[in-house]
């Protein structure tokens, strides 16, 4: 589990909504904006999803690839640096490159049905979709 005081921190600096979804993943915590995952939390450390154009900035810092073993590693992620987090306008701007570099990489939902389709297809099959559609 993630230290809950870096997590709150890490709130704060990025600010109010809609940088607010926080989900457990990887032993660490997903950072979602509008159902994009832009970054991670893992080990108190912060990581953002990079481009081949937003990289740079991160390799020139030093900074590592997102890795939580030795055959595990996701290296569109790097770890963003201290002096980033501590500036909380440099941080929610560099979290709005990330958020746009995820979204260039993250397709439609599930082959781009809706998601209320994809998420109940037993729905689906009964016709129950179908029916509230229709009486809308």
């Amino acid at each position: 589990m993630p230290d809950a005081s870096f997590t709150e921190f890490i709130r704060d600096q990025l600010g109010t909504p809609p940088v607010n979804d926080f989900r457990r993943m990887f032993g660490g915590l997903g950072i979602y904006r509008s159902g994009v995952f832009l970054g991670i939390i893992y080990e108190g450390r912060l990581y953002f999803k990079t481009t081949a154009t937003t990289r740079a900035a991160y390799d020139d810092a030093g900074m590592a690839v997102f890795q939580t073993n030795a055959r595990q590693r996701l290296t569109a992620y790097r770890e963003v640096p201290a002096q980033m987090i501590e500036d909380a306008e440099q941080l929610r701007r560099w979290a709005e490159q990330a958020c746009v570099a995820a979204s260039r990489t993250q397709g439609p939902r599930r082959g781009g049905r809706p998601a209320s389709q994809s998420a109940r297809p037993w729905a689906n099959r009964l016709g129950l979709v179908r029916l509230q559609t229709e009486a809308a």
